[in-house]
């Protein structure tokens, strides 16, 4: 029974000594929002753009939980979803909304185990993303009506990079011993011009890593 004591303690120490510095990995990413389906007359033209799904992609992260008190995590991912408009009738080249985003939080611990560490969070993030077809996208990137069926000058008319902030809430889970984390956050984007009419919106992430 001492033995195994003994052991249970070396495991859990030998845990948050691989965690000590932090982590790098990969996870998969989701952005919380929908689209409608949306009709509308632009010009002398009648557009119908097909509801969006919530994109969906990949990136990479990085966390160092050095610093008591305080961690600190970056990364960056991709999503995106497809969709067709229709105008004057016809179809047009498939489009989508394309985002590569970035981040940079600092998170305060609110619960910390050996192998669990749950934290709430705030930082700055941006991206890179293509507006969705509406009217107003069309009115203020001032879209020539005879090129609408012009894949590449609709993708570079409506290209954006912009900043904003966010709150985020999330945790991560270390096994004893083993050099890997499993990592979860739900983090929300203050940030406008990604989802039409709105200034946020929330995304979730999950991933893993390998933590030193």
């Amino acid at each position: 029974m001492f033995k195994r004591c003994i052991f249970l303690f070396l495991a859990i120490n030998i845990s948050s000594l691989y965690a000590i510095l932090g982590g790098v990995g990969l996870h998969v990413a989701q952005d919380g929002f929908t689209v409608n389906q949306e009709s509308f007359n632009y010009e002398s033209i009648s557009i119908t753009r097909d509801a969006i799904d919530a994109p969906i992609g990949g990136g990479a992260f990085v966390y160092l939980t050095v610093i008591p008190f305080l961690d600190f995590e970056a990364g960056v991912s991709l999503t995106g979803s497809e969709y067709n408009y229709v105008f004057n009738g016809e179809d047009s080249p498939s489009m989508g909304i394309a985002k590569l985003g970035w981040y940079l939080s600092a998170q305060r611990p609110v619960f910390k185990f050996p192998t669990i560490r749950m934290y709430a969070g705030a930082g700055i993030n941006g991206s890179t993303h293509t507006k969705i077809v509406s009217y107003e996208t069309l009115v203020d990137g001032e879209i020539d009506p005879d090129k609408l069926d012009d894949l590449e000058y609709l993708e570079d008319k409506l290209g954006v990079t912009n900043t904003g902030a966010h709150i985020e809430f999330g945790g991560r889970f270390k096994p004893p011993i083993i050099p890997f984390s499993i990592n979860a956050n739900a983090r929300y984007h203050i940030i406008k011009d990604v989802v039409p009419g709105e200034d946020g919106y929330l995304s979730l992430s999950m991933g893993v890593a390998f933590a030193i």
